[in-house]
């Protein structure tokens, strides 16, 4: 539960309410619902999908995002913005799963 626990509290701490995160962690939706109310959260499982739901966050006027990853699978796991308006910047790692938080903003 403590595992758990510090897990949401880093990713709440390192969002903001109302924030979108993207991520292509597949667990990590469940382990934060109780940020739900106050994060949206879009799963990708592939590089386009990424830049899908990130094109369709710019399409609904959006221009900051939360990426989350884990660098447990090496930089096969490390998501990317490419082919999208947005940016990667600030990085803030979690040991827990070694997860990694960027946020990302976009220029157009």
């Amino acid at each position: 539960k403590r595992y758990y626990g510090s897990l949401v509290t880093a990713v709440e701490q390192q969002t903001a309410p109302g924030a979108y995160i993207v991520t292509n962690v597949w667990w990590l939706d469940q382990i934060c619902a109780p940020l739900y109310p106050s994060r949206t959260f879009l799963v990708t499982t592939t590089p386009e999908e990424t830049a899908g739901a990130l094109r369709l966050l710019e399409r609904h006027g959006v221009r900051v995002a939360t990426l989350i990853w884990s660098n447990e699978s090496g930089e096969a796991g490390r998501m990317a913005t490419a082919d999208t308006c947005f940016s990667m910047g600030r990085e803030v790692e979690i040991p827990e799963r070694r997860l990694v938080l960027a946020s990302a903003n976009c220029r157009g």
